[in-house]
């Protein structure tokens, strides 16, 4: 069985009310590594990378070194608040381990598809309620592995699907969204029939999207007319 290691991230099971499901080992007094569910590490600040790299700095100083007021912390301020610690050296079934932190690094979760699945690691939380939000069920930060290039052919996925999307919106503008597509695609070495089919029905869309809105516009622009027409006919048969 794999043992714990200091400033490893941790996957496994949530433990306790509240628990995220991520684990960093975090050195008692007697020098001893235990998992500690990230929910009850305390928060720490650093600029421009949603406080990645802080949060990476202080989870591979706690398991470097005895961290005693953790757990003093821990279960004095959570209820229930061993339920979040897995007191054992040894990695229990059930967990994996994910990464060593100071190889990853913060990437923006909008460009994170335009890089291979291996070197990312999505919605991870360093700390408690680390990259919460409101309004969704997914919580936490992208990881990106340090050194990792884009994937061509993810960047070119990604274009096209902002292509698509935009085709939803009031005003679609073909000839921003259009030329990115056709950028990605001059920058994949082997383009397949099934790709340049891809980008051949991305503009028959666009195409069609754009006569849609002139038409849509050249009606709306005749009922105007008319409403106009017919409330100055009605104006003229007033005594």
């Amino acid at each position: 069985m794999a043992t714990i290691q200091a400033g490893h991230l941790y996957r496994g099971p949530r433990r306790g009310e509240h628990g995220q499901g991520w684990y960093i080992p975090v050195m008692d007094k007697d020098g001893t590594l235990k998992l500690v569910d990230t929910y009850v590490i305390k928060s720490v600040y650093s600029k421009g990378d949603k406080n990645v790299s802080a949060a990476i700095e202080q989870a591979v100083e706690m398991g470097s070194e005895p961290h005693p007021y953790t757990f003093g912390r821990i279960r004095c301020d959570y209820y229930h608040g061993y339920d979040y610690v897995v007191h054992c050296g040894e990695l229990p079934e059930g967990f994996e381990d994910v990464c060593y932190l100071p190889e990853w690094e913060y990437v923006w979760e909008g460009v994170a598809d335009e890089y291979d699945g291996e070197d990312i690691i999505p919605y991870v939380q360093l700390y408690f309620e680390h990259g919460y939000c409101w309004n969704s069920s997914y919580h936490g930060v992208f990881l990106k592995r340090k050194g990792a290039e884009k994937s061509l052919l993810r960047v070119l996925d990604a274009r096209i699907a902002d292509a698509y999307r935009s085709m939803t919106l009031p005003h679609y503008n073909s000839k921003w969204y259009l030329p990115k597509v056709e950028e990605a695609l001059t920058d994949v070495p082997v383009q397949s029939p099934a790709l340049l089919m891809r980008v051949r029905h991305l503009r028959e869309m666009g195409e069609l999207v754009e006569r849609m809105e002139r038409e849509c516009g050249e009606l709306k622009r005749r009922q105007r007319m008319e409403m106009e027409s017919l409330e100055g006919t009605s104006g003229d048969d007033q005594p």
